[in-house]
């Protein structure tokens, strides 16, 4: 009689054991390329060429072009990388 009871409780447990295997695969994420111009090193900022005020102020204005460009630069890259 117990026979009778464990044979169809094996056959079912078999049966929900096989369905762990089936299932849709992983997907996979394929990155995608940057653009090679964002992978340049930032420019450098051109030294003062003279201690007058004009010529630190423009210094100062050519500095902070080049910074932004490259922080802007920057940030297109992270959000590329980061998809």
């Amino acid at each position: 009689m117990k026979l009778l009871l464990v044979i169809p409780s094996l056959i079912i447990v078999s049966w929900m054991m096989t369905g762990c295997a089936y299932g849709t695969p992983p997907m996979q994420v394929v990155p995608r390329p940057c653009p090679a111009s964002l992978t340049y090193p930032c420019t450098v900022p051109p030294p003062a060429k003279s201690g007058s005020l004009t010529d630190l102020l423009t210094n100062h204005i050519e500095a902070m072009e080049l910074y932004q460009d490259c922080r802007d630069k920057q940030e297109k890259l992270a959000e590329c990388v980061d998809g």
